[in-house]
């Protein structure tokens, strides 16, 4: 008997890695646009602690993730089969990883360092366009 647990289709995890990618993008895009403001709660930082509380799902409950079920539920019946199946730890793991870097990002926004999630705390030396 092996340990190795069931596998997963391979591409289930490069589909989630997709969408978390492309909201990542906006969350850099919308943290480099962002006008001055004001306290931490910015549209940067809210979609960053989406991001990050998505990871956790995907950590915490791998099977009721919403990638994986939207994959499950509405892309995998288009597909065929797979060729082989993957061992579900590495992908749990990068989800981990993710959750890390993402939970970082917060914390260094919150205790005010710049460019942890976003621009505001400009040098006042810089001219601004």
């Amino acid at each position: 008997m092996s340990d190795s647990p069931v596998g997963i289709d391979p591409r289930g995890p490069r589909f989630g890695a997709a969408i978390t990618s492309v909201l990542l993008l906006v969350t850099v895009l919308l943290a480099l646009t962002e006008v001055d403001s004001t306290g931490p709660v910015t549209p940067a930082f809210v979609l960053l602690l989406v991001v990050a509380l998505l990871f956790l799902w995907g950590v915490l409950w791998p099977r009721t993730a919403p990638w994986g079920v939207l994959f499950r539920k509405a892309v995998r019946p288009r597909l065929r089969a797979p060729e082989e199946l993957e061992d579900p730890r590495p992908p749990r793991f990068a989800q981990g990883v993710g959750l890390l870097v993402s939970v970082i990002g917060l914390a260094l926004e919150l205790v005010g360092v710049p460019w942890g999630c976003r621009s505001r705390r400009r040098s006042r030396s810089w001219p601004r366009s």
